[in-house]
């Protein structure tokens, strides 16, 4: 405990490794690539680690209680000041399902950092779970979620900027958006994407329905437009459909995505405009060239 390091004492550091290799990592990037953006991802944290690494949660189990947790997790680490977070898709530890795994990419297609990861190694064999393993009929349940994300990356990018510049997280929990809403405190299985969008995922094993949550306001699902006012509602969800919804008074920029975000780059661009009551609706778009360093 009393070893020195370049820090102080181990005794003082032990906890700032990872925040340390953080900035030695991010420091180094800069060197090397001068002029660029570095990109720093780390699983182990402190306050202020945010400023030079994003984050992901570490290893989570294939379970339906772990995927509910993910969403805490995700808005907690928001607060925390790492906008850019997620999970393991599917789950890390242990051998995944078919019908878990749907409904977590259906999920953590909508992670600021989405990535369908699990354990392999000598010791822990646990089966694939990318979608091409699980064949057809699984490629074509979440490739809507999945290309709904590449779609709509213009707007994560500019919420991300929006955070870099602002300190907004990306996910947030309803009461960011509705403070005076009581019952919005107590929501922790749906999430806002932004100020503009609602997703509320299936949560539990053989469930075809969500009990979701609307504050005050008109939303429209992203799928089908209908419209839905405020309150407490039954929304039916088989495995072939997930549940995004988009706030009255907003514009949403869009891209036509291809199987690269630089591909993606390359495509029309789009907008989505939610009326509101007003007939009024808003919204930004940062645009760059996606690697050189900004203040």
């Amino acid at each position: 405990m009393d070893a020195r390091q370049f820090w102080g004492r181990h005794y003082d550091v032990h906890s700032l490794y990872a925040h340390a290799m953080a900035i030695r990592t991010f420091s180094s990037l800069q060197s090397v690539y001068p002029g660029k953006r570095p990109w720093v991802m780390t699983r182990s944290s402190y306050p202020g680690t945010g400023h030079f690494a994003t984050k992901w949660q570490g290893d989570n189990r294939a379970a339906w209680e772990d995927m509910h947790f993910s969403i805490i997790s995700l808005m907690e680490f928001g607060m925390f000041g790492f906008p850019m977070n997620g999970a393991d898709i599917c789950g890390f530890w242990f051998n995944t399902t078919f019908e878990l795994c749907v409904r977590w990419h259906q999920l953590g297609a909508f992670y600021p950092f989405a990535r369908n990861h699990n354990g392999k190694g000598d010791q822990y064999r646990f089966r694939d779970q990318d979608p091409a393993s699980f064949g057809q009929e699984f490629i074509d349940l979440v490739r809507p979620a999945l290309l709904t994300r590449y779609r709509l990356l213009p707007y994560l990018y500019t919420l991300l900027q929006s955070a870099h510049t602002e300190g907004r997280p990306v996910v947030q929990p309803l009461f960011y958006e509705f403070p005076g809403d009581e019952q919005a405190m107590k929501v922790d299985t749906q999430f806002m994407l932004g100020p503009a969008l609602l997703v509320s995922p299936v949560l539990a094993q053989g469930a075809n329905s969500v009990r979701a949550y609307f504050p005050d306001d008109t939303w429209y699902d992203y799928l089908t437009g209908e419209a839905i006012l405020q309150g407490t509602v039954t929304l039916e969800t088989p495995l072939d459909k997930f549940n995004l919804h988009i706030r009255s008074g907003h514009v949403i920029p869009w891209q036509e995505p291809d199987v690269t975000t630089a591909a993606s780059r390359q495509k029309k661009l789009g907008l989505i405009v939610a009326l509101g009551t007003s007939r009024l609706a808003s919204g930004s778009l940062y645009w760059d060239d996606g690697e050189s360093e900004r203040e």
